[in-house]
C-alpha cells in the first residue's frame, strides 16, 4: 500500500499474522500506525516500508503531530508578514490584468494609397478610440 493504505496493510498484517506467520508486507510512505515495544517488534518482523528522503508523514509520530499543532497556534507573527504577501500578489494581478492601450497608428500618405489598408487602419484606429472612451 501507499501512505494511509499502508497503515491499513501493516495494522491488518498485525492482525493476520497469527494465522499466517510468513505473511510479509510492503508499504510505500506508511504512516506512524502503532507504538509499544511489543507491537513495532511485530511490525518489523512482517513490515516493510520504504520512504522517500525526507518524507514527514512516515517520520510523524502523534507527539511530533501534537508538538505541531502547538506551535502552529502559538504563532502569530504572520499576520503582518500574510497581509504584505497578499497586497504584493494584488499589486502584481492589476498589473498583469491591466487594459495595455496603445497609441493610434500615424497614417503617412504614402501607406494611405492602398485603400485596404485605409480600411484596416481606420477600423483599428475606431476599435482604439472605443477602447479608451
Amino acid at each position: 500500500g501507499h501512505s494511509l493504505g499502508s497503515g491499513v496493510a501493516a495494522l491488518l498484517s498485525l492482525l493476520l499474522l497469527p494465522k499466517f506467520p510468513e505473511l510479509r508486507t510492503v508499504g510505500f510512505a506508511t504512516p506512524s500506525v502503532a507504538s509499544g515495544a511489543k507491537l513495532l517488534r511485530n511490525l518489523e518482523a512482517c513490515c516493510t516500508s520504504v520512504v522517500l528522503r525526507n518524507d514527514a508523514i512516515p517520520r510523524a509520530t502523534l507527539a511530533s503531530v501534537r508538538q505541531l499543532f502547538d506551535d502552529l497556534v502559538a504563532f502569530t507573527d504572520w499576520r503582518a508578514d500574510a497581509h504584505d504577501d497578499w497586497q504584493s500578489v494584488m499589486r502584481r494581478a492589476k498589473l498583469l490584468w491591466a487594459p495595455q492601450l496603445r497609441q493610434p497608428t500615424v497614417i503617412t500618405k504614402e501607406r494611405s494609397a492602398d485603400p485596404a489598408r485605409k480600411m484596416v487602419e481606420q477600423l483599428v484606429a475606431l476599435a482604439i478610440s472605443n477602447a479608451v472612451a
